[in-house]
């Protein structure tokens, strides 16, 4: 058992760099159509989970992280405000990765 790290805001290269560390990195996006069910399997170690700012991830932002490696992926619906999307997400993803 362990707690998740929470970080504050970061630049869109920070991102990138954090990218390439992590075993699985998700954007969570309202375009995506992969959901977290179909992504997320167990066995990743270190996951990022990308949650974008009031107002959402610019498309440039979603695709420099995609060309880095993260898989876009949709929550549902409705869209959550980005004040409750990290703690859905991270809900979400420990249950399929079956931590819990």
């Amino acid at each position: 058992f362990r707690i998740p790290t929470v970080t504050g805001v970061a630049t869109t290269d920070a991102v990138v760099d954090e990218i390439a560390k992590a075993d699985l990195a998700l954007v969570f996006h309202e375009s995506a159509t992969m959901t977290i069910s179909q992504l997320v399997k167990p066995g990743a170690q270190k996951v990022l989970i990308i949650i974008g700012p009031e107002g959402g991830l610019t498309d440039e932002e979603v695709e420099t992280f995609a060309a880095a490696g993260a898989k876009v992926v949709l929550m549902g619906r409705p869209i959550l405000r980005s004040a409750h999307a990290g703690l859905a997400a991270l809900a979400a993803v420990n249950t399929a990765l079956s931590v819990w």
